[in-house]
């Protein structure tokens, strides 16, 4: 009996954290901030608060403001893409 309680509670444990990684981060920014009007665990408070304050989108500063260096003329300096070889597979052991 024991086990199956254990196992209902890792399972509802790693739900709520897929549900919670892989949802917007504008819903969960209202959700944190309703979450903290009510009563919750002090440990939780400070996810809580981070959570809040983030913005919707990649939570980047936008294109405009990259760290890509921008030529003087304005025209974008290019990075030339670098491409990691794959390993060589190794056969299976008999």
């Amino acid at each position: 009996m024991w086990q199956s309680v254990i196992v209902a509670g890792v399972v509802a444990g790693s739900s709520a954290y897929a549900l919670w990684t892989l949802c917007p981060k504008a819903l969960r920014s209202r959700v944190a901030a309703r979450l903290l009007e009510r009563w919750h665990p002090l440990w939780l408070n400070r996810h809580l608060v981070l959570a809040a304050k983030q913005q919707g989108g990649c939570a980047c500063d936008g294109c405009d403001r990259s760290a890509v260096p921008q030529a003087k003329v304005g025209k974008p300096v290019y990075q030339p893409l670098v491409f990691q070889p794959r390993p060589k597979a190794r056969p299976l052991a008999r």
